[in-house]
């Protein structure tokens, strides 16, 4: 019943039907609405051969890992919907972008120019030359907050199952939209957006671990250096050097707030192991927070989120593991015990140093 829920909620959100959820791939969910977009506004897409690309462009930022067993807590600062946002706040879509020759005739403050040299139109303080991009991801994003707003207050659980597929399929949708872009082999691909995309994510996130440890210093009055000791994507793990949980649940949402107020609007920066905050620009929705974790490779991480009832929780990491995954525990018994947490036990091969 829930599949079937989720499916006619993404079958709404995109227009499609429901046949082409399971049949189709995902390019045919942000074509649709292109194409309803596009008639609206009395515009054109043009009809693409598919062709084999081979010209490729710089992915997403990964930190490298501080390797080791942190026993303070370790809270994590990631951005929601992050490349929607940066698509939002640079308006950068196929009707925005420009070649070079087109600014001649503009002004400077007409348009904006990415990091990788690509040029797009800025939209006007009057909400005009907008894309059809950001205008598609505004509505997409606005929707699914208006949907986990309601699912807050909802308390029949079919209307509960319906908000939270309703909520899914525009997250979905909204994240979607950057790889529409993106695929080299598809109905619009557009490697000027895509790239651009990846390259101001890279600068945000050095950005924000420049602000966090400039910040959060001795030299500042705070009782210790802040450490980034990983960062991937969208995200980066903080050591503030504090020791009990409330205290750093409490800074990574004064960190979380700090560094959305750098950025425009819409981007928003969240707290990692959860801390929910609502900001206007950057937000922190969720900062998380996991203590006794120990970081051993890229990408692969464990953390507690129950610091109540978890004492002690393990953060191990791994990439490939054949046996021996922790079980999901539904309840923790309040131990000196180290919990692995559902974690790849198991790993043939080095660990890393």
């Amino acid at each position: 019943m829930k599949v079937i829920v989720n499916f006619a909620e993404m079958s709404r959100v995109t227009g499609v039907p429901m046949s082409y959820l399971t049949m189709r791939g995902q390019q045919v969910r942000v074509i649709s609405q292109l194409y309803r977009k596009a008639m609206a506004k009395n515009m054109v897409i043009p009809t693409m051969k598919t062709q084999q690309n081979n010209n490729k462009f710089e992915g997403a930022t990964v930190l490298d890992p501080l390797n080791g067993f942190y026993k303070d807590p370790i809270v994590t600062l990631d951005f929601s919907s992050l490349y929607p946002s940066i698509m939002i706040c640079h308006n950068l879509c196929y009707s925005t972008l420009l070649h070079p020759e087109q600014l001649q005739s503009l002004s400077p403050s007409d348009y904006t120019r990415t990091p990788t040299g690509n040029y797009f139109i800025q939209k006007g303080p009057d909400g005009s030359r907008e894309g059809i991009l950001p205008e598609i991801l505004k509505g997409l994003l606005a929707a699914r907050k208006r949907a986990k707003d309601e699912l807050k207050l909802e308390n029949d659980p079919f209307n509960q199952a319906v908000l939270n597929g309703r909520q899914l399929a525009l997250k979905i949708v909204a994240n979607s939209v950057y790889g529409f872009t993106g695929a080299q082999v598809g109905k619009l691909p557009c490697l000027e957006i895509s790239q651009s995309v990846t390259a101001i994510g890279r600068e945000m996130i050095d950005k924000t671990k420049k602000l966090i440890e400039e910040r959060y210093t001795k030299q500042n009055g705070y009782d210790n250096d802040a450490i980034v000791v990983y960062g991937d994507t969208d995200s980066v793990m903080v050591k503030f050097g504090m020791t009990d949980l409330p205290n750093a649940m409490e800074r990574g949402k004064e960190a979380a707030a700090y560094v959305t107020s750098k950025f425009n609007d819409p981007v928003k920066s969240r707290n990692a192991i959860s801390i929910s905050s609502s900001l206007p620009n950057v937000q922190t929705d969720a900062p998380r927070i996991g203590k006794h974790v120990l970081r051993t490779n890229i990408a692969r991480y464990n953390g507690s989120d129950d610091p109540i009832q978890i004492l002690a929780a393990i953060c191990i990491t791994s990439f490939n593991s054949a046996l021996g995954n922790a079980p999901f525990l539904a309840e923790h018994s309040i131990s000196n015990d180290i919990i692995l947490y559902g974690g790849s036990l198991i790993h043939y091969g080095s660990c890393g140093s």
